[in-house]
């Protein structure tokens, strides 16, 4: 049933995710995680097809069940009461959506903070919502998810290979563009708009760049000590990923939110240490903030650097489901 839903043939998958429902709850009962876990996915599917009338009431089942069974602990509450506001929007209650993308951020920063992938989607659904609202502060709440974005992008960019970065920029590309679309609408300065593209295109590749030269560097100098900051630094950044890229399911942790701001906190003093031994860390640290007008004044005076994007503009958005 997934299977056919993320291929987007619902007429195949609802039946399947029905058999599965009535399986798990013969099998084990209403009150098991996998029953709620197949409740949720059910009403994702309906909202997905656009049967709001059935998703609505499926939802409100699934939270409550995971609710009941987990208390305010689980994460997974969270994507639901995420996925539950997008529905609303796309029913055309504002006020209600609204209240819930609400909830969903605060549950989710009691659990993780800020800085992780699922608090940049629902900020970003939440900047959407009120860009279609025309409220003036929504710029503001998608760059604040995009910037959380381009962090993240940049952090795993050490440690994943070329196609893993590829599958993270694609799945997550929809921070960027909901962000161009809300700036080409507030007519945004362009050079603040140009500062957000440089973030997101160095993200990755500056930094990937950056480290693999190191690396070769000191292995080659024999500077053992600032080898092992930059092992230390690659296992902390390992660990960071891990945790804040992880299925929102498997989050259970209470500690959880303690742990990634200890290896926040962890990296970055790893990276200024490094960066007080290293010239050229402390270099390509500087290469991955360059600015607009860095960039116009390395140009020469009578020189014009054209820079393309091609991106999905929204005017109405219609945010994806979790």
């Amino acid at each position: 049933g997934r299977l056919y839903h993320m291929i987007e043939d619902y007429d195949r998958a609802e039946p399947l995710y029905v058999e599965a429902l009535a399986i798990r709850k013969e099998a084990l009962g209403k009150n098991h995680p996998y029953y709620g876990t197949t409740l949720a996915k059910l009403a994702w599917l309906y909202h997905a097809k656009g049967d709001y009338e059935r998703a609505e009431p499926l939802y409100a089942e699934a939270l409550e069940f995971h609710t009941h069974a987990f208390g305010d602990k689980q994460l997974y509450d969270a994507t639901i009461v995420t996925n539950q506001a997008l529905l609303y929007q796309a029913m055309g209650n504002h006020e209600k959506a609204e209240s819930l993308f609400r909830k969903s951020l605060d549950w989710t920063k009691k659990q993780m903070g800020e800085q992780n992938g699922d608090y940049a989607r629902t900020l970003h659904h939440f900047g959407m919502l009120h860009f279609a609202m025309k409220k003036d502060d929504a710029e503001g709440l998608g760059r604040d998810a995009l910037d959380i974005s381009s962090k993240l992008l940049e952090q795993c960019a050490s440690i994943q290979s070329e196609r893993q970065q590829l599958a993270m920029m694609h799945t997550t590309r929809f921070h960027l563009d909901g962000y161009l679309s809300m700036t080409a609408e507030a007519k945004t300065p362009a050079d603040r708009v140009y500062a957000e593209i440089l973030a997101w295109k160095g993200a990755v590749t500056i930094r990937q760049q950056t480290m693999r030269r190191l690396r070769q560097t000191l292995e080659k100098e024999g500077k053992k000590d600032a080898l092992k900051l930059y092992h230390d630094l690659e296992q902390a950044t390992r660990k960071l990923a891990a945790l804040s890229q992880a299925p929102s399911a498997r989050k259970h942790s209470e500690n959880l939110r303690q742990e990634l701001e200890r290896l926040s906190g962890e990296i970055e003093r790893l990276e200024q240490t490094l960066a007080g031994v290293s010239e050229e860390f402390r270099q390509g640290r500087e290469q991955q903030r360059r600015t607009p007008a860095d960039i116009a004044h390395a140009l020469p005076a009578d020189a014009i650097l054209i820079d393309l994007l091609e991106y999905n503009r929204s005017e109405e958005h219609t945010s994806e489901l979790q």
